[in-house]
This record gives C-alpha cells, sequence and structure tokens, in this order.
C-alpha cells in the first residue's frame, strides 16, 4: 500500500509533458539529439518503454487513451505542413494536414480527438479548435480572432478548451463546454481561467489563475487559491 516516485525515462536534451491513461500507460515525446526533428514518441507500459516512432520529423504532443490508442501531432523541418495522427494497433491514419500549425492534441476512449489549428500566428492571434469523430473532421469554433486551444473531451463527446484573446495585455479569456452540438462560456471569476479538463460525470476543472475551479451542474467552485494544471478522473 502506498505511493512512490519512479522515473521512467530521462534525456540529454528535452522530455514533453507526458498523458497517462486509466492502465498505467503513459506517452510522451523525447528529444533524442540536438535537432527539433530528434524528437520521437514513446509509450511506457508497465516497467517496459516502446519507442513508437523512428523518423525525421518533430513528433510531440502525444495523448494515449484506456485502449492504448495515440495521437500525436508531427512536423517537418524543411516543411510547413504540420499533420495529426491517430496511432491504432501498429498502424497511422493522418487526421490532419495543415500548412499551419496543428496542436493540443487529446483523444478520449472512443478514440475521437481534438486538437487546435493555427490560422495566423501573429497579432490578431487565431486558433480554431476541431474534433475527429473517427469518420469527419468538424471546426466546432467560429473563425474569428481568438485563441481556441488546449482542448479535452470526454467519453460522451463533450469538449472542453480555453477561450483567450492574446493581444493585449493583459490577456483575456474563458473557459467554454462545447456539447450535445451548443458551446457555452462556464462561470469565471477571473479573466485568465485556462487548461481545463472534463471527465465522464461531466464535471470540468481548470487553472483560475490563481488557484482551481470545478465546475458541475451549472455551479462553479473554488476548490484551492493554489496549484497548478489541474487533472480529473471518472470518480471525481
Amino acid at each position: 500500500e502506498g505511493f512512490e516516485i519512479v522515473e521512467i525515462t530521462r534525456s540529454d536534451y528535452f522530455t514533453g509533458f507526458p498523458t497517462i491513461n486509466n492502465c498505467g500507460q503513459i506517452a510522451f515525446d523525447q528529444q533524442l539529439g540536438p535537432e527539433h526533428a530528434d524528437k520521437e514518441i514513446f509509450l511506457y507500459d508497465n516497467g517496459k518503454i516502446t519507442r513508437i516512432t523512428n523518423n525525421a520529423v518533430r513528433d510531440r504532443h502525444a495523448a494515449v487513451n484506456d485502449g492504448g490508442v495515440l495521437a500525436w501531432s508531427r512536423s517537418t523541418p524543411s516543411s510547413p505542413d504540420t499533420q495529426v495522427v491517430l496511432y491504432r494497433e501498429g498502424i497511422e491514419t493522418i487526421l490532419d494536414n495543415r500548412r499551419r500549425g496543428l496542436s493540443g492534441v487529446a483523444i478520449n476512449n472512443l478514440d475521437y480527438v481534438a486538437w487546435s489549428r493555427f490560422r495566423q500566428s501573429q497579432c490578431p492571434l487565431a486558433q480554431d479548435l476541431v474534433v475527429w469523430d473517427g469518420i469527419n473532421v468538424t471546426r466546432i469554433t467560429p473563425k474569428d480572432d481568438f485563441n481556441d486551444q488546449s482542448p479535452d473531451l470526454n467519453d460522451h463527446g463533450w469538449v472542453v478548451w480555453g477561450h483567450s484573446y492574446n493581444c493585449e495585455r493583459p490577456w483575456v479569456g474563458d473557459i467554454r463546454l462545447y456539447r450535445d452540438g451548443v458551446t457555452e462560456v462556464l462561470p469565471n471569476d477571473t479573466s485568465q481561467p485556462q487548461v481545463p479538463t472534463v471527465n465522464n460525470l461531466g464535471q470540468v476543472a481548470w487553472l483560475r489563475n490563481p488557484g482551481i475551479m470545478l465546475w458541475e451542474n451549472g455551479v462553479a467552485e473554488l476548490l484551492t487559491d493554489w496549484g497548478g494544471t489541474p487533472s480529473l478522473n471518472n470518480l471525481g
């Protein structure tokens, strides 16, 4: 009984933010050499690390669901194109291929994938949020001057993300929820909420800056006045 901290990998260059599923599998990107194209995707499972990619492109933003299906974004130094990739049973499927950047990849246990598409990298900064439902890629945000980024989604198809305007100081934003074809703005008492997450109970948590907020059944409450990026499991 109890907990321990286990170091599963180390790099002389860079290791990206990991994601973990409910089976204890951990997906991450790691830079193996001095170039950005030296980034590869790895999967940790029960003490074993498997290298998923072996190429000369920049693989990053890895996510894994409970079925061991992975999704990530990749780009090449010689091309402005960026792709979002689904990896299932050893087979890669390209979900998106864009001239401008793609980022913030998330996946649920239905193998739905959400990510952000850059439309403009200078002010007015603009990113659109899209979702692949196993068949179609659908843009769920309007084409405006706002950043729609850091998506997460649950197994009911709910999608949450940060919506912000970054061309003024201080920047301002809110947290948005998309369910049943409708987008809602979740209540928040500060102007810089970010990095939301959602579980299968319909709870949404996010970084309040400072503090952590929890939304459930239309009501948002402050859980703590400190903390970093939150995570939610399906037990709440």
